[in-house]
């Protein structure tokens, strides 16, 4: 949050589009940030100055303590950010599908990965940790080895490329890289110079439970959209 450089500014609270408080004061720019942030925690800012007119500036930040990034916030239910222990909703018709790894009597490197309607199993967990440069590494949230999302390499990537499970070892394939595509939703890059493929519940008619997970080149379809969450 900004105030003017003379110290007094109009700041406008909206949640969801809605118009929630409106403040103005003559506060200096750390104060009035200190006084926002402890009233109303993490929301969409716009900031405007005092004698701005219809000229309006906008500023979409989030805030987590006394930490600002430039991102935008989380859609309604969304919860969080994309980091820590989370789930992952692709946006494929069809129902609510989750990303899942498929147990059998535990896991091994190459355990498949598909979706599946929630229901609150280990398998759908994830704890998402951020390698920096919005590279993400994406860790089955179990007790039963170090099991990590990864792109199936075999010589390169195709459209239809396997993801399963692998323990850790720092392969690019391994690696995703987050994208917003606003509105809360994302897509997820296998962090590789070759080529561009993204995370996919592979079904063109519909996702059901079991639905297998892939790379597919980018189409903005629903089913390369995912919506990271708490659980």
């Amino acid at each position: 949050m900004k105030a003017d450089p003379g110290g007094n500014g109009i700041a406008k609270l909206w949640v969801d589009d809605v118009l929630e408080a409106n403040y103005s004061g003559s506060l200096g720019h750390s104060e009035l940030a200190q006084t926002m942030e402890i009233k109303f925690g993490m929301y969409r800012w716009k900031n405007y100055p005092s004698s701005a007119g219809s000229d309006v500036i906008y500023y979409d930040e989030v805030r987590y303590g006394t930490t600002k990034a430039d991102v935008d916030p989380p859609a309604p239910g969304g919860g969080g950010g994309i980091t820590g222990n989370k789930r992952l909703r692709n946006s494929g018709t069809g129902g609510n599908y989750f990303l899942r790894a498929v147990w059998n009597n535990g896991y091994t490197n190459g355990s498949n990965v598909v979706v599946n309607d929630w229901q609150n199993w280990n398998s759908q967990k994830w704890t998402i940790s951020d390698l920096g440069g919005n590279v993400l590494r994406i860790k089955l949230n179990t007790p039963s080895g170090d099991y990590n999302l990864r792109a199936a390499y075999n010589n390169g990537y195709t459209n239809g490329t396997n993801v399963e499970l692998w323990q850790w070892n720092n392969w690019a394939s391994q690696k995703w890289v987050h994208e917003s595509l606003g509105g809360g939703l994302s897509r997820l890059r296998v962090n590789t110079g070759l080529g561009n493929y993204y995370l996919r519940a592979n079904s063109s008619t519909g996702l059901s439970n079991g639905t297998n997970v892939v790379v597919w080149q980018w189409n903005n379809w629903a089913s390369q959209k995912w919506t990271i969450e708490n659980y």
